[in-house]
């Protein structure tokens, strides 16, 4: 696959989203209540990140579960979501569910000689190929940015290096390609481990 921004390739699906998602932001699946059973028997995407509790029906006795738990994608076309109600479905998008994607710019946290914040893929300093990604919590704000947010991102840093206290460690890929526009290998490992 050539490196060329928004680039992928892999398996993808069209699917419908329940909020904006931008490009290469990671995304995860869930259903959406809307007393339609044609409706809520599909699955709706939502921005993720590594520390927050799923909006789903806990069980009584049940532990609460993370987002960074459920089936993973990314957004390969960015998408403003329209309303999922008992009579609209809402937008689809194409979701990657698994291969190759170009992010493009990336950002790298403070200290370093580079500030690009049009991408969800954090790197740092001395990164290698073949570095495992992991799914950002959504406490890094990314410097105040605001075109990316700390939801759907991926990066060389493990979640705690964030300031995050609670939620998951989890491999969503490797670093393929450190040369813009990049190259990621998107595989979400299906384990993870809560922090």
């Amino acid at each position: 696959m050539a490196n060329e921004q928004g680039r992928y390739l892999g398996e993808t699906i069209e699917a419908p989203i329940g909020a904006d998602v931008g490009l290469g932001q990671v995304l995860y699946c869930k259903t959406v209540i809307v007393n339609n059973p044609e409706i809520d028997k599909k699955g709706v995407w939502f921005p993720v990140c590594a520390d927050e509790i799923n909006e789903i029906i806990i069980q009584p006795g049940e532990s609460p579960k993370w987002t960074g738990s459920k089936q993973l994608g990314v957004a390969v076309i960015a998408a403003s979501a329209s309303p999922i109600t008992a009579t609209m479905s809402g937008t689809n998008t194409t979701i990657l569910l698994n291969g190759y994607y170009s992010p493009g710019e990336m950002y790298i946290p403070t200290g370093a000689s580079q500030s690009l914040p049009d991408g969800y893929f954090l790197s740092q300093p001395g990164a290698i190929c073949g570095s495992p990604l992991y799914l950002t919590p959504g406490v890094i704000g990314y410097e105040g940015y605001a075109t990316a947010s700390g939801y759907g991102g991926f990066s060389c840093f493990q979640p705690t290096y964030f300031g995050a206290t609670q939620g998951v460690y989890r491999v969503i890929g490797y670093a393929q390609d450190l040369n813009y526009p990049y190259v990621v290998r998107f595989a979400p490992d299906l384990t993870w481990i809560e922090f």
